[in-house]
């Protein structure tokens, strides 16, 4: 499964770069997001005080960066939290679809 997901991921990436809707500015923006993601999750992850912090900052990038950019960061943050973890196992593609989707809808709902 997750040798399938890499090339679609890629494909998105080049996909966002090319038609405009990720300059050099917003995949930096993505990067450093991406870290933090990574870096808060075991530090605040697993729900402490209820709050569960990868789910939090996704929402909120993806409400203000768009779909496209919310599934990336989605994939990439817990690709790099499961790096720095050691949480490498057969669930991480489906964990990293999963938080995909949530940037994906947050960025799909509508205005208020």
């Amino acid at each position: 499964m997750f040798a399938a997901l890499l090339p679609v991921v890629l494909l998105l990436v080049m996909a966002q770069v090319s038609e405009g809707g990720l300059d050099s500015r917003s995949l930096a923006v993505l990067g450093v997001l991406s870290a933090v993601n990574a870096a808060l999750r075991p530090a605040m992850g697993a729900g402490t005080a209820g709050i569960e912090s990868v789910f939090f900052l996704l929402v909120l990038a993806g409400r203000v960066f768009g779909p496209g950019f919310g599934y990336l960061l989605g994939f990439t943050s817990l690709f790099a939290s499961a790096l720095l973890t050691a949480g490498v196992g057969p669930w991480l593609p489906y964990q990293m679809m999963c938080a995909g989707w949530v940037g994906l809808v947050a960025g799909l709902l509508p205005g208020g």
